[in-house]
């Protein structure tokens, strides 16, 4: 593979029930991308400076009776000396229903707690044609895109944080060397059923140097802009 285009942006949904938007994006990914069920799921709960905060504390607790009292936990110093933390607790496949329900009830008493507690689902995928559920072809030789700020895998990925802010993060990788209209047609398909429109901001042709990297320029006209 000499060449390939991608996609990468951050999209804020709004004002959706998160229910109805992870169902949609569910939906166009079992299309597009074989990919219904999401690779990876997790509840979690931002204390940053306040990990000392009640509610913060009352909320921690409930979680951990319900997904384990050990979470994953990272945490860092922040300027003014305090400790920095954000706690994750894995939620399986099956259970993400009932992780749903869980985080709605817990965010519905406001306050803190509502700003600071996230349900996260992220998929990772290959993108396949939706009529014939095929693989594109040229996906086995995909490169891995190290040039962005900790990397990227060689292979598409979507990630749905049910907020506040509720956004859906895009890294789509595209098996075609040149924007031809079968790739014009494919993306504009894809747009149809995704729940955000895709910016002309976030689209990038590569082209693999003589060296054996990879380098970048912006596509343009992007696609639905032509």
């Amino acid at each position: 593979m000499d060449g390939l285009i991608t996609y990468e942006g951050t999209h804020t949904v709004g004002r959706r029930a998160p229910r109805e938007l992870a169902e949609e994006v569910a939906a166009c990914l079992a299309r597009f991308g074989y990919a219904a069920e999401p690779s990876d799921a997790a509840v979690l709960l931002d204390v940053r400076g306040d990990g000392d905060d009640l509610a913060l504390a009352r909320a921690q607790a409930a979680l951990a009776t319900e997904y384990g009292a050990y979470p994953q936990r990272r945490t860092t110093r922040g300027p003014d000396g305090r400790e920095w933390g954000l706690y994750r607790w894995p939620v399986d496949p099956p259970a993400l229903d009932p992780a749903m329900t869980r985080v709605a009830a817990l965010r519905a008493e406001g306050g803190i707690v509502a700003e600071r507690l996230r349900l996260k689902l992220q998929w990772k995928f290959r993108l396949r044609d939706p009529d014939t559920r095929e693989l594109l072809p040229g996906q086995d030789a995909l490169p891995r895109l190290d040039n962005f700020p900790g990397g990227r895998a060689d292979a598409s990925t979507a990630a749905l944080t049910l907020g506040p802010p509720t956004a859906l993060d895009l890294w789509l990788l595209f098996p075609w060397a040149e924007p031809d209209e079968g790739f014009r047609a494919y993306v504009r398909r894809l747009q149809g059923e995704l729940p955000v429109a895709l910016s002309a901001r976030g689209w990038r042709r590569w082209r693999r140097t003589r060296a054996g990297t990879w380098k970048a320029a912006r596509l343009d006209p992007a696609p639905g802009t032509a």
